[in-house]
């Protein structure tokens, strides 16, 4: 029969239609920001992936008893992605993706990136997909290590790469909000699968690229208030913008300990600091910024060349910042102290307020120095606290309670506990290059060789490597006819016997280190730096290879 509703054709309008209705199966009338099927029976509209909606209207239910919580637009529990239309082993992939990737790289601060946006992505961008299977793949076979899989592991990695980039070409020759989207989501995936690979040169021209298409795109512009707890922009939107800010900021602590210049522009931060935290992740959002004023700071003194003569005289401008930046990290103590027992309880909740107390620490050392960019003596004055963060770290080690802290593996590194977050790995680094107190940084240098995995763009092996050497460089010999415990457990802490040792001369200690990272698992970190020679005081220039793996190439 004619009206049989079987033969009757769908209408379009509910293959188009928000992603709740789709999964319901009825009709949507497609209203923007959320439809208004979704609003009127109470459910949330779950919008139309990348193109937005959905999430607009979310600030229209928020209590108004507390601000918006602003992970949770995004971080709501995905449904799985069982399969799309691909062939098996694709799907094997996706299921990878969703069972192992998305449960562990979050990590300890997870970005809102990882929550529903790079699930719709994935559905959606033919792009966006592929650079997802890559991911997987490369993910998968570092984890289970399987030698006689490496071989088909890399022909699907390198095909579905190549695709990727095939499906990304045409968005670039689009100039409209949802192809930079596009765009910007599948660069966030290749930073990270190249970090995963070892190629970080590789991974940080992917986000500069990133930056670029950010700072010329006009619907970026105004972000000024981007980590604001109570947004009103695009959730969308807000979920790229943090994840390159936060990948930023990785870049800039690491070129920050090696003196090297911010390659990074575009700021997006809050006209205000929130004074009430509702969770570990709105308190570490709050610190972050923090943390990078202070890179920014730290740059501007370097650049301007400051007097290094003892009677220091600085720019006005630059102590009106330095101590605003100082009221800043007290205004936030302050409020993370008082809402510290009353913040949302997850899982790990104690070792995210362990690694937010180690990176509160560093960020009081880094105000305190960054203003003396000549001065290495200066880190003298903060031994205190650089014995505080190695007894956080001591604890969690101890533990043994963080999914973040990987075990010692005699291959390579622990990738199953490898994140694309920062954890403890920062703050250890940047201890063992600026305290100079001889149990304390080896104390660093052995708990960062204790966990050998990839926190994001900081890579433990390597960080390793890096202050082990410079440790030789510096104490030389003069340490030697002295009896150090360097045998110590690390589950100790430093005790009076550690600091009575003679204080390493200024004419030792390195200035203005930079590390070139290596763009192949094979490849060396390059290490430069400054030092004066013991008798005629002259700066010199020296450059060193730092071999990672036995089978380094020292070639540049």
């Amino acid at each position: 029969m004619d009206s049989n509703p079987s033969t009757r054709k769908p209408s379009g309008r509910s293959k188009s239609g928000c992603r709740t209705c789709r999964i319901r199966k009825v009709k949507c009338d497609e209203g923007r920001p959320a439809c208004r099927r979704c609003i009127s029976t109470g459910r949330v509209c779950d919008g139309y992936g990348i193109w937005g909606g959905g999430g607009n209207d979310y600030h229209q239910r928020r209590p108004s008893v507390a601000p918006a919580r602003s992970n949770e637009i995004m971080n709501r529990p995905s449904p799985p992605l069982l399969k799309v239309a691909g062939n098996t082993e694709e799907n094997r992939y996706l299921q990878w993706f969703t069972s192992r990737i998305l449960m562990k790289i979050p990590g300890p601060f997870a970005l809102s990136f990882w929550g529903n946006l790079i699930m719709q992505a994935s559905l959606s961008e033919p792009a966006v997909l592929h650079a997802v299977l890559t991911l997987s793949s490369i993910h998968k076979r570092e984890v289970l290590f399987d030698k006689d899989q490496v071989e088909g592991e890399n022909q699907f990695m390198l095909q579905h790469y190549i695709k990727a980039i095939q499906h990304l070409r045409p968005h670039f020759s689009v100039d409209d909000r949802a192809s930079k989207r596009v765009a910007l989501i599948a660069c966030l995936v290749f930073v990270w699968l190249e970090c995963l690979r070892g190629r970080f040169q590789t991974a940080q021209t992917h986000l500069q690229n990133g930056m670029k298409i950010l700072e010329s795109q006009e619907s970026f512009d105004g972000y000024a208030g981007m980590m604001l707890l109570e947004s009103t922009r695009d959730p969308i939107d807000d979920c790229i913008v943090e994840a390159f800010f936060r990948l930023r900021l990785h870049m800039e602590l690491f070129e920050r300990s090696s003196g090297h210049p911010r390659s990074f522009l575009g700021i997006w931060k809050p006209r205000t600091l929130a004074v009430v935290f509702y969770t570990t992740n709105q308190a570490w959002n709050a610190l972050e910024v923090l943390l990078d004023d202070i890179s920014q700071l730290s740059s501007q003194a370097r650049h301007q060349q400051l007097p290094s003569s003892t009677a220091l005289v600085y720019p006005a401008t630059l102590l009106e910042q330095q101590e605003c930046i100082k009221e800043k990290l007290a205004t936030w103590f302050a409020a993370y102290e008082s809402c510290k027992d009353d913040l949302q309880k997850g899982e790990y909740y104690q070792v995210t307020c362990t690694l937010i107390s180690e990176y509160h620490i560093m960020a009081n050392i880094m105000v305190d120095t960054c203003l003396h960019p000549d001065d290495e003596m200066i880190f003298e004055n903060c031994t205190a606290q650089f014995v505080s963060i190695i007894c956080h770290s001591r604890d969690m080690w101890r533990s043994r309670i963080s999914p973040y802290i990987g075990t010692r593996a005699e291959i390579s590194l622990d990738m199953a506990h490898s994140t694309a977050d920062m954890g403890w790995i920062p703050p250890l680094y940047y201890t063992a290059l600026k305290c100079r107190i001889h149990r304390v940084r080896l104390q660093a240098i052995r708990l960062l060789e204790s966990s050998l995995h990839r926190e994001g763009m900081w890579d433990s092996i390597i960080a390793a490597h890096i202050t082990r050497r410079v440790m030789e460089i510096e104490e030389r010999d003069v340490y030697r006819n002295y009896d150090m415990n360097d045998s110590f457990s690390l589950a100790t802490a430093p005790e009076a016997l550690d600091f009575s040792f003679p204080i390493l001369p200024d004419g030792f200690r390195l200035h203005e280190m930079k590390v070139e990272l290596p763009d192949s698992p094979t490849g060396c970190v390059w290490l430069s730096y400054k030092h004066a020679p013991l008798l005629d005081g002259q700066w010199i220039d020296e450059l060193v290879a730092i071999s990672i793996h036995k089978q380094c190439s020292k070639k540049r």
